[in-house]
């Protein structure tokens, strides 16, 4: 039951997120740039194209985060890669 509620949950958030931007969703969001990057080498090398934007402030490094994106039709695959590793 618990599955069924988060795949849920994830559906209704990247349906959201196409509204903003069709071909991509926004899958993680930190404030550790170290962390990004971890994810993302895990999402490549899971032959999932992947890619960060950085919303650091320049001036005052405590403000913003990196996102990580991927195609709308990785989202599914690539939270569970991420959710299967944090658990």
């Amino acid at each position: 039951m618990k599955i069924i509620q988060r795949i849920q949950k994830l559906i209704q958030q990247i349906a959201q997120q196409n509204k903003k931007n069709p071909s991509k969703a926004m899958i993680y969001s930190t404030s550790q740039e170290h962390l990004a990057n971890l994810l993302m080498a895990k999402l490549k090398a899971n032959d999932i194209e992947a890619s960060m934007l950085n919303q650091k402030d320049s001036m005052y490094n405590a403000f913003g985060l990196f996102e990580i994106y991927v195609k709308a039709k990785d989202v599914v695959r690539s939270k569970y890669i991420i959710d299967k590793d944090n658990e």
